[in-house]
């Protein structure tokens, strides 16, 4: 996925500010999601995963490791894949990696946990069949 840094999403110190690096890495998770398992999913299920109802992924936890400054004007390359033996009974990892266009350098790197979460009864659940299938192909 490609990012433009907009002006307007830099700080007081001129660069790019950290609330909107979590927003990229969080778009870059959501297609990487969708890639995977939409294909694997009825209409219903697909719609009940993206509208929080019945089963569907949470966030427990991310973090990033910023290792350059970012400004404007740049294009953001960002890569999100599912960190090898991550899969569990109940979660994932993913991994994100921010490119500079401009610097031609990794800029930021970092990991979403994401849980399976059973929105109907409000606890965390065991990853469906077709989840599994998609997320370790």
């Amino acid at each position: 996925m490609r990012i433009d840094v907009k002006w307007g999403e830099m700080d007081a110190f001129g660069h790019l500010n950290n609330v909107h690096m979590v927003r990229y890495m969080e778009s870059s998770r959501i297609a990487h999601a969708d890639h995977k398992l939409r294909p694997e999913l009825s209409e219903k299920e697909y719609s009940d995963l993206i509208m929080g109802r019945g089963i569907g992924p949470i966030l427990k936890s991310t973090f990033i490791n910023y290792r350059r400054v970012t400004m404007f004007p740049d294009t953001l390359v960002i890569a999100t894949r599912i960190k090898k033996d991550s899969i569990s009974v109940d979660r994932f990892t993913q991994e994100c990696i921010m490119v500079s266009e401009a610097q031609e350098a990794i800029v930021a790197h970092g990991e979403a946990v994401v849980v399976c979460y059973d929105h109907s009864k409000g606890v965390k659940c065991p990853l469906p069949d077709a989840w599994l299938r998609a997320l370790e192909n």
